[in-house]
């Protein structure tokens, strides 16, 4: 028993020693693990760092191959250039010219014409020639196009809904177009011919016209070198004494397009002499910057996104806002292109072209489209607010006039129609460039002596809390203008200076008017006001008060907008001056900035006034006496006014026929012209408007007397449907009885 139990003892410790050799051998394992896992991470870090090494010495190979690359690439374009300009076949540069157009865009049709021959055109299209032949001949279209050409030095988009006269008369119907792109082929700025692209969906955008003025220069070589003035048919015959010193390196280094070369990280490599000497927004020390850093931040995401995922021989286009180095802002349009170069590596290539021009007349037509469609809305609105007055006002006087007057009901009514007369004047204001009073005839002002007076006027209101200064041109000739409308004009920007120096000691109020001659359309003014072609008067209303802060200006205008800027008290002042501006054909501006400076720039066409007539109404005669009338013909869609203007008409001794819109006005007048003496029109119905059934009663009767009345309708729409004779009479809706019947009277006598 003691022999077995020894023999398990020794069994158990030659397993426990078995076991700690185990794991003695196991210590020794983890410690050779650990150690070949320190020396696996040394040698992934020097592995690391012979990557980093070898990426590092790529990429400064690669900066140097880059910058190699591109030097070969301009080269490349000056080489394709001159190649180009020793084609043989005047057909190999018309082909090459229409295909670079096709690559880049979408049209329709296409038109080239040269000067010298009247019958001869270029196109891509040669069975649809008699069209275009037709386009060019109907309305004098060659000659029309070839001048508008002449007026402008850059591709330039024609939209048909609103194409400005004279090309508003060619027939854009033969080739359904919605829109065109002109584009003039000058030699020395001498137009020889211009090129036409229509298409009818969807409407070309400053994109293709851009793409067009890339190689606009180049398009007018080509086709100046191959087609000669005198051979419509062209030929090969050169004009080397034009091109012997046009140099194409010079073109592409000094020329209006800004070319910035960058490298995968977007850093500049190179730049173009236009791309830094001299230029607006990016200095002469950019090479080695990141292009983007030259963007506003709001804008550098976008690009870089751009960058990162254009493709080897792709384009993207992107337009942006960058600020000059001398604080103003210029817009570009930058068309970026990947070019693949050797070992998988990649060149970008960005074309920048300013566009601040274009963009700016787009911002102006959309602000115009919007403020139209306000003042549409606004007024249509204050046009039923009106019908309800014009029902109310005439109902409470009848009732006034009817009742005795110690009939308890006359202390009711006499605050009524005192209530209602208010009304009735606020919304006339609304409509009248609130004025209480438009009636008036054009004439003749100095626009000099008007400021002048004015602030003779407030000085002596204000005599030192501001300093006026008033910096005239005196050769600016008479303008004939509605006097209370220049001067309400005038007094509405006054009082926002007024309102904005509030609390100044130093406040300054500036007027200064100088005549400005844009020649061209589209032309930038103080750096972001866009003028069509013509002879202006600027004005200029300038303070040193409070400013406006840039997320206002775009509604300053706007009706009911009030920010630091008192606009007669309910939010009119500005949105009347806008309305008064555009009545006058012109154009009104602004920039400001915070606790700085304010700015109003008015441009008045000075060949308004031929586009202008008088508003001047017949003026009653003098010394006569009363004549009954036969008969009056009401015609007005309002139940309510009909039969309130029947009823008072009536009680006079009159005969009232009435009709509730123009189509049944005039069948009633065309049955009883012979005894109609005097027709009441309104100017807004259904089914005929007033202006359509005026034109069909004058045709009718061309000497019938009329009375206009509307709560919508301005002096211009009635100046419009009298055509060169003298304006009818109008009453504004809300009236009076009394003035109705004086008016009626005063006509009938």
């Amino acid at each position: 028993m003691r022999i077995e139990v020894g023999r398990a003892m020794d069994r158990q410790a030659n397993i426990t020693q078995y076991f700690e050799k185990i794991l003695a051998s196991l210590t020794e394992v983890g410690e050779q693990a650990e150690f070949f896992s320190r020396l696996q991470s040394i040698a992934a870090e020097i592995k690391h760092l012979e990557s980093f090494t070898r990426q590092s010495q790529q990429s400064l190979n690669q900066h140097i191959d880059e910058y190699r690359q591109q030097i070969n690439l301009f080269s490349d374009l000056i080489t394709f250039q001159d190649e180009t300009l020793q084609f043989q076949s005047a057909d190999q540069v018309q082909s090459a010219i229409f295909g670079y157009l096709n690559a880049n865009m979408t049209f329709d049709h296409i038109l080239i014409c040269l000067e010298g021959n009247d019958h001869h055109f270029l196109t891509d299209s040669p069975d649809m020639k008699d069209l275009y032949q037709d386009f060019l001949h109907v309305n004098n279209g060659r000659s029309v196009l070839m001048e508008a050409a002449r007026l402008i030095d850059q591709a330039e988009i024609l939209s048909m809904e609103e194409v400005s006269a004279p090309t508003a008369a060619l027939s854009w119907d033969l080739l359904d177009a919605g829109s065109a792109i002109l584009f003039p082929l000058k030699i020395r700025n001498d137009l020889w011919g211009f090129g036409l692209l229509t298409r009818q969906r969807p409407l070309f955008e400053t994109t293709h016209s851009a793409f067009i003025n890339l190689a606009l220069n180049w398009i007018s070589l080509l086709l100046y070198e191959h087609y000669r003035e005198d051979t419509p048919s062209g030929g090969t015959a050169k004009h080397p004494d034009i091109l012997a010193d046009v140099k194409y390196a010079d073109y592409f280094e000094k020329g209006p397009l800004y070319i910035y070369t960058l490298d995968r990280n977007g850093v500049i490599l190179y730049a173009n002499s236009s791309g830094v000497d001299d230029n607006p927004v990016i200095p002469n020390d950019a090479i080695g910057e990141k292009f983007t850093s030259f963007l506003p931040p709001d804008h550098r995401p976008g690009l870089e996104k751009i960058l990162l995922d254009l493709q080897d021989g792709e384009f993207q286009s992107y337009q942006c806002p960058l600020v000059a180095q001398n604080g103003n802002v210029r817009v570009w349009k930058l068309f970026i292109n990947c070019q693949p170069l050797k070992d998988n590596y990649s060149m970008k290539t960005v074309f920048a072209l300013d566009t601040t021009a274009e963009y700016y007349q787009e911002s102006l037509a959309v602000r115009n489209e919007i403020m139209d469609q306000v003042s549409q809305f606004s007024r249509v609105m204050t046009a039923y607010l009106n019908n309800l007055l014009t029902v109310m006002v005439p109902n409470v006087s009848l009732m006034k006039n009817r009742l005795p007057d110690t009939h308890e009901l006359q202390k009711h009514l006499l605050p009524m129609e005192k209530a209602l007369g208010q009304t009735g004047s606020l919304v006339k204001k609304f409509l009248n460039y609130n004025l209480a009073d438009v009636d008036e005839q054009q004439r003749k002002i100095d626009l000099n002596k008007l400021i002048d007076g004015l602030v003779t006027r407030f000085q002596v209101k204000y005599p030192t809390n501001f300093e006026f200064r008033v910096d005239t041109d005196p050769a600016i000739p008479a303008l004939p203008v509605f006097p209370k409308r220049i001067t309400q004009l005038l007094k509405i920007l006054l009082q926002n200076s007024l309102e904005a120096l509030k609390g100044k000691s130093d406040g300054v109020i500036s007027f200064a008017t100088r005549l400005v001659n844009v020649d061209k359309n589209n032309t930038l003014l103080h750096d972001q006001f866009v003028l069509s072609r013509g002879h202006y008067i600027e004005l200029l209303v300038e303070d040193n008060g409070s400013g406006i802060a840039t997320a206002a200006q775009p509604h300053v205008f706007k009706p009911f907008y009030s920010n630091k800027i008192k606009n007669e008290g309910l939010g009119l002042g500005l949105y009347v001056a806008y309305n008064i501006v555009k009545d006058m054909r012109g154009e009104i501006f602004l920039k400001s900035e915070v606790d700085t400076f304010t700015r109003f720039y008015i441009y008045l066409p000075v060949k308004m006034a031929e586009k202008s007539k008088s508003t001047k109404l017949a003026p009653p005669l003098k010394n006569g006496h009363a004549k009954k009338a036969q008969a009056i013909l009401v015609i007005d869609d309002e139940y309510s006014i009909r039969s309130v203007l029947q009823e008072v008409l009536e009680m006079q001794g009159f005969t009232v026929y009435s009709a509730a819109n123009g189509r049944e006005g005039v069948d009633l007048f065309q049955a009883n012209s012979g005894q109609i003496d005097l027709v009441l029109l309104d100017m807004v119905m259904p089914e005929m408007d007033g202006k359509t059934a005026f034109k069909a009663i004058r045709e009718i009767k061309p000497e019938q007397k009329f009375i206009i009345m509307s709560g919508y309708s301005k002096q211009e729409d009635i100046l419009e449907i009298s055509g060169n004779g003298n304006a009818p009479p109008f009453m504004g809706k809300p009236f009076q009885i009394k003035e109705i019947l004086k008016e009626i009277q005063a006509i009938l006598h």
